[in-house]
């Protein structure tokens, strides 16, 4: 097998390794998402859907650097620290802080208010503060069921 191939399968083998997680992720929250946004927010089915559409592909197209991001992070605090909360605390203010800007573009594209935005980002927090720890273990997961690097 050639270095090209192997690169490409080792590769390969990340990018499904890493959408995998983020999907798996998104299903923690999506129930949440409809209640929030739809009954809370008041924002069209059409717009939800819609929101749905360019978040979700943006997202599955970009699971890669996120993954890395994680990692990168928990590089930098978690191996400083011996605190039980601090790696779930990475692991949501990573996938928090990825989301953010795929949200906020995504919901301009279908046409919500400023306030509905801030609305949205504000019960996007809650969310991740409740679900957002389970994306580092899905990751973690995902990679070693794969065979993706060490975390």
């Amino acid at each position: 097998m050639s270095v090209g191939t192997r690169l490409l399968e080792k590769v390969g083998r990340e990018v499904v390794a890493d959408t995998l997680a983020l999907f798996l992720f998104s299903l923690a929250g999506f129930l949440f998402t409809i209640f929030y946004e739809m009954l809370i927010i008041g924002i069209s089915v059409q717009q939800w859907l819609g929101i749905r559409i360019v978040y979700n592909t943006i997202r599955a197209l970009t699971a890669v650097p996120l993954a890395r991001f994680n990692r990168f992070l928990r590089r930098r605090f978690v191996k400083e620290s011996s605190n039980w909360w601090v790696k779930p605390a990475v692991d949501t203010l990573s996938v928090w802080l990825y989301q953010l800007p795929i949200y906020i573009v995504s919901a301009a594209v279908v046409g919500m208010s400023s306030g509905q935005v801030l609305a949205g980002c504000a019960f996007d927090l809650i969310e991740y503060v409740a679900v957002g720890w389970t994306y580092g273990p899905l990751l973690t997961w995902s990679r070693a069921r794969l065979r993706v690097g060490k975390e």
